[in-house]
């Protein structure tokens, strides 16, 4: 009954943005949480030998999902908002703290209700420094509950002034939304 008076209502004053009531779409929301280590080697190239470092995340954050009616290849969409906090660095003067770091990702969410996933990435360049991030999902849709895994990961190769370097990470988490 409410639905037909705020549509009744959307009609009779002209307002905008009231037709989205009958769209169909549902929002599912959880939270995600993991610990990881990212490895760094860094590498002289004046001869001054291999520096390896280890940093230490947790990550926590909040997992968004909107699916709605098909348009044939797309599902919805989803939204990852979070934050990595550094928890540990492994010592020596060339391992250093990187700090806190912010994860928002907005990827579009494909497949079917028993297949729901999407893979999203993220290329930053620094000279010939090239780091590649990536956001996964896959997982389903049974009972008004969605199941999956979410993972992220980082793969940064290249070169800075006089020092190459590799930095990853890998990590995955079951989530479940509702």
């Amino acid at each position: 009954m409410r639905t037909y008076l705020l549509l009744a209502a959307t009609l009779l004053c002209g307002c905008a943005g009231a037709t989205d009531v009958n769209s169909g779409r549902k929002t599912y929301t959880g939270p995600y949480s993991a610990t990881f280590v990212e490895s760094t080697v860094s590498t002289s190239l004046q001869g001054g030998g291999t520096f390896p470092c280890t940093n230490t995340y947790t990550m926590t954050g909040i997992l968004t999902m909107t699916i709605g009616p098909n348009d044939r290849s797309t599902v919805g969409t989803a939204q990852i908002d979070g934050v990595q906090t550094e928890t540990a660095h492994s010592s020596g003067d060339s391992c250093k703290a990187k700090g806190n770091l912010s994860t928002v990702w907005s990827p579009t969410l494909t497949g079917t209700t028993t297949d729901l996933h999407f893979a999203e990435q993220n290329v930053a360049t620094n000279g010939t420094y090239v780091v590649t991030s990536k956001a996964t999902f896959a997982g389903t849709l049974s009972g008004g509950v969605i199941t999956g895994v979410l993972g992220f990961s980082v793969l940064g190769t290249g070169t800075i002034g006089t020092t190459s370097g590799v930095q990853s990470y890998s990590t995955t988490m079951n989530v479940v939304l509702q």
